[in-house]
């Protein structure tokens, strides 16, 4: 499936472009169902849940044990036992589902009740396809307090599955003006970013 990358001059960001939504869940699925892909992660898995003990261990100090949290686009789970071995209650979504730690589940359209969760976690936001969307089910599913935990990606690792990029920072931000910044970490020079930790708290 081909799809095109186009400039939304409104959003000033760059978009993948779909002719519907069916479309794009067929493209995301295309990847997260690849059994070499699966297989791969599979194999990686004690590394990726290290890795992502290390990345939840710079927030554990703001975040309260005992948080409920959700992790958006989880794929096999890791980051949610990793959550859970910190002393959260996690969960996690994916259009591929892998039960117990990952249900399937739509981060456009959460099976949620309102005032859920906690914590909203996800490094799957360059995968999203309405921006606005996704950030209403987040508000919709967190309460107060909570926080949005985010791992942005670099710009230049826009592959073929990726359907949104950010070039700076702000551009996510400015989609939850009532949240205090708590933590933006960068490692690349200001104004542009390769990874971005990001830690936002509703209050």
């Amino acid at each position: 499936m081909k799809t095109k990358i186009e400039r939304h001059k409104g959003l000033n960001m760059y978009l993948r472009k779909h002719e519907n939504y069916d479309e794009y869940v067929l493209h995301q699925i295309k990847k997260t169902a690849n059994p070499k892909l699966r297989e791969s992660l599979q194999g990686r898995w004690d590394g990726r849940k290290i890795h992502f003990l290390r990345e939840f261990a710079k927030i554990h100090g703001m975040v309260p044990k005992g948080a409920k949290a959700v992790c958006l686009g989880a794929r096999l789970g890791e980051e949610v036992e990793a959550l859970n071995e910190l002393d959260y209650d996690a969960i996690g979504i994916d259009l591929v589902p892998c039960e117990p730690l990952v249900i399937k589940g739509d981060f456009h359209d959460m099976p949620f009740d309102d005032l859920s969760f906690d914590l909203v976690y996800s490094n799957s936001v360059d995968h999203i396809y309405k921006l606005d969307k996704f950030v209403s089910e987040i508000k919709r599913v967190l309460r107060t307090p909570g926080f949005v935990y985010f791992r942005l990606a670099s710009p230049e690792d826009y592959g073929n599955y990726e359907s949104i990029r950010f070039e700076y920072i702000d551009q996510i931000i400015q989609f939850f003006p009532r949240f205090q910044v708590l933590l933006n970490e960068s490692n690349k020079r200001e104004g542009r970013f390769e990874r971005v930790n990001l830690l936002m708290k509703r209050s």
